[in-house]
């Protein structure tokens, strides 16, 4: 990030060249029309004196707001320097909640894991336990059919009057 912020300012800085060369051409161009109008004409040492101190007042006005130009690169610097050392402070802060909270949710789940452990364990043993009784319940079933059956005969035995025996 401070790499790219590094890299902008360079690139500002390179086009603040570019343009101040551009203009420099253009004040050149400007000198070399005045030159040329100063060989082909009769101009007075005060009027190219005056066109002179002109120019020079022009060079220290462009000083004047390439110093501030500067001055505001270092000020947005240390800003960007403030911002970056204030987002480190929240990032981290951000990781440890973040690390904080997995921690949470892994014990978290690991106690839910266990209950559920524990409650496949108990219902396994109930589901046992219910196969057992329904097996003892239909092996009771079958005895007492049996058995019903056996007091029906029975029944029917003693209803049934003997039969004198032939002679």
């Amino acid at each position: 990030m401070k790499e790219l912020i590094k890299t902008i300012a360079l690139v500002l800085v390179v086009v603040a060249v570019v343009y101040f060369f551009f203009e420099f051409e253009k004040v050149n161009k400007r000198l070399d029309i005045l030159n040329a109008r100063d060989s082909t004409h009769s101009v007075t040492i005060n009027d190219f004196d005056h066109n002179l101190h002109d120019l020079s007042l022009e060079f220290v006005g462009r000083g004047k707001h390439i110093q501030q130009f500067q001055q505001s690169l270092k000020d947005m610097n240390s800003r960007l320097d403030s911002v970056d050392l204030a987002l480190s402070d929240k990032i981290e802060e951000t990781n440890t909640s973040i690390a904080e909270l997995k921690i949470d949710i892994d014990s978290r789940f690991n106690v839910m894991k266990t209950d559920q452990d524990g409650i496949n364990e108990r219902l396994n043993k109930f589901q046992r336990e219910t196969q057992r009784t329904l097996t003892d319940l239909q092996s009771s079933v079958t005895r007492m059919s049996r058995e019903l059956s056996d007091l029906d005969k029975r029944v029917k035995t003693l209803e049934t009057p003997p039969t004198p025996a032939k002679k």
